[in-house]
Formats: structure tokens, sequence, C-alpha cells
């Protein structure tokens, strides 16, 4: 199912009507509750909650993040994966080398504990030279790391 405008001009003459088909894809990082509200079946309750986590994520790089919004069912998500895009550009990245416990705490995928080790282990080291070195703490399981390493950069 896609979401469809239809816009009607009177042309042609004798009473018959043009109809002009308009495609819609919504960018899941950029969109507001206005435009989630378009698609069929979702509400200010669930474009808001796509909204919320949104910003606590930084950005979706996968629509299956979805999931993880709070109360999305997979009826809710069947109505939504095909109406919307994904555009990397527009996902804040975490700058591992100069990023606070504080800051770092927040994101959904991170506890304070890793966020204190992370840190801990970038004063160690006098600054992370590959992002991958964030798996040297036992607190950061290869799960946490997989889902975390498209948020992270070095500067």
């Amino acid at each position: 199912m896609k979401i469809i405008h239809i816009t009607t001009t009177e042309s042609g003459g004798a009473g018959t009507a043009v109809l002009r088909l308009h495609e819609t894809l919504i960018n899941l990082n950029t969109a507001d509750t206005t435009e989630f509200m378009k698609i069929y079946g979702i509400g200010a309750f669930y474009a808001k909650q796509i909204i919320r986590y949104r910003e606590k994520l930084g950005g979706y790089f996968t629509k299956e993040q979805l999931f993880e919004v709070w109360k999305m069912t997979p009826e809710a998500y069947d109505k939504i994966k095909d109406h919307v895009f994904i555009s990397e550009k527009d996902v804040k990245r975490i700058n591992i080398n100069s990023v606070t416990i504080e800051e770092l705490k927040v994101h959904p995928y991170l506890k304070w504990n890793q966020a204190n080790s992370i840190v801990k282990m970038r004063m160690q080291r006098n600054g992370f030279k590959n992002i991958e070195e964030i798996k040297g703490s036992v607190l950061i399981d290869s799960e946490t790391y997989e889902k975390l390493f498209p948020y992270l950069s070095l500067h």
C-alpha cells in the first residue's frame, strides 16, 4: 500500500476529468507528526512515539528500528514501512573522542556503566584511533556494538 495524492483537474472537455496520482514517501529522519499522520492508520500517538524515539537515537538507520518504538505493533509497522525512507545524512553521529558520560548515557543502546566505560577507555588511551576499540570494554557486547556502531564517529 502506498500513499497516493489524487489531484483532479478539469480538462479534456465534455465533462471528463484528468486524475494525477502522486506517491509520497516520508523521510523517517526528518518527518513531523503531520507527515506521519498522512499514512493511513497512523495517528498522533504513533507519530509522536516515532519522533520521540528518533530524537533519543539521533535518527534511524533501518526501518526495523521502528520495532523499538514504544508500543509499536507488527500491524502498525506494516502500515508504515512502505511509506518511509531513510536518509543516513540526517542521522546525528556521536564523537566518541569528545562525548561526555552524561551525553552518552542517554542513548537508548547504552546504560550509564557502558557510557562510563567508553569515556574511561578513551582517557586511558588518549583518544580512540578506531571505533572498534570500544569492544575492548567487557561491558560492550557484540550485540550492543553492532547496534551502536552506525551512530559513532571519531571526529
